[in-house]
């Protein structure tokens, strides 16, 4: 914290460029800021370049909140192609000026939590673009774009409120301040704390300090631990609302599928199921001839024949999770029920 204060009150002493760019656009368009939206605008030359600076090489950028643009400019300079989203047309005149010098900038006007991300992604990735998140985000929709955003697997960098800052990177639940947002960020993404920022890098100033935090996508299906395949599931399926038992029981089989097959299709998997069962009844019927045993016979893992749902009910009952918390959608569960859910998901030997 020392270290990025210094950096900030360096940046102060010397004036702060965006400070007068943000003033002069605010006075071009005589309006308000809408604290309702959460619209403090980062005024820190240093802090703006940190969060440009976050640009991978040849990324498509997707922004969230154009406010002013000072921000936007950035990105633009450092991105191949910038799809900024933005819930207030009263900044339209300012934007539309700065859209006409930079070319590859996108105004998309909406509410991002009804905009259509993962649709947007996929086309963009169609187009074999990579495509990350850079956004001073409105504090107030954390929690629900975190749960929109979680499932694109795709990186971010987002500038925070620093209560979501402190319990994205908690890991665990033991910990006075764990949550679903902890659970979920632990399960998606590797997190990391790039830069804390204070009030008066905003204009006007939020009641709380900010962080610049990365998250990083964690790898493959086929790569992750069964606890956070069975943590992701949960949070991919809870539109749907169906019981913690039951996304737990198909979450263990499918793990076991994943791990055997990686993730093909049913079809190349279920044609790769039955060369694989012929090879192993040959192996059998050679061994049988030949008076052979093998090492592992009679002791084959769940991995290499398929989990049953008699199978998964077992492990889901050595897990220790009680019958209120497994027979609840995960949607309704508490924060004290999150944590025991997520210290049982961490004490069942499921990594």
């Amino acid at each position: 914290m020392k270290e990025n204060l210094q950096h900030y009150e360096h940046h102060q002493s010397h004036g702060s460029d965006a400070l007068r760019v943000v003033e002069q656009r605010i006075q071009f368009l005589e309006i308000d800021q809408n604290e309702k939206l959460g619209q403090h605008f980062l005024i820190d030359d240093y802090s703006l370049s940190r969060m440009a600076q976050e640009v991978e090489p040849g990324a498509n950028v997707i922004e969230v909140g154009a406010g002013v643009g000072q921000l936007t400019e950035l990105l633009t300079q450092q991105a191949d192609r910038v799809i900024s989203i933005e819930i207030d047309r009263r900044y339209e005149a300012v934007l539309q000026q700065i859209q006409a010098q930079h070319p590859g900038l996108e105004i998309v006007y909406g509410d991002v939590l009804s905009t259509k991300l993962g649709a947007l992604v996929r086309k963009l990735e169609s187009e074999e673009h990579n495509v990350q998140i850079v956004a001073n985000l409105p504090y107030h929709i954390t929690e629900p774009f975190m749960q929109q955003a979680s499932g694109l697997h795709i990186p971010m960098s987002l500038m925070v409120g620093e209560k979501f800052a402190q319990t994205a990177v908690i890991e665990n639940p033991n910990e006075p301040f764990y949550s679903s947002l902890s659970l979920l960020s632990q399960s998606f993404f590797e997190v990391e704390r790039i830069l804390d920022v204070p009030r008066e890098a905003f204009l006007p100033e939020p009641r709380t300090k900010s962080a610049i935090m990365r998250f990083t996508p964690k790898g493959n299906v086929k790569h992750l631990s069964r606890q956070d395949f069975i943590s992701q599931r949960l949070f991919l399926t809870m539109n749907k609302s169906p019981l913690v038992k039951n996304v737990i029981k198909e979450s263990l089989i499918a793990y076991s599928e994943v791990s055997r097959y990686g993730t093909r299709t049913k079809t190349e998997s279920s044609r790769l199921s039955r060369r694989t069962t012929k090879q192993e009844l040959k192996t059998l019927l050679h061994q049988y001839q030949f008076g052979i045993r093998s090492e592992e016979d009679g002791n084959s893992s769940a991995n290499e024949i398929g989990l049953t749902q008699n199978q998964a009910k077992d492990i889901i009952g050595n897990m220790g999770i009680s019958e209120p918390i497994l027979n609840k959608p995960f949607s309704q569960l508490n924060n004290s029920e999150i944590r025991i859910l997520a210290l049982c998901l961490q004490g069942s030997g499921l990594r």
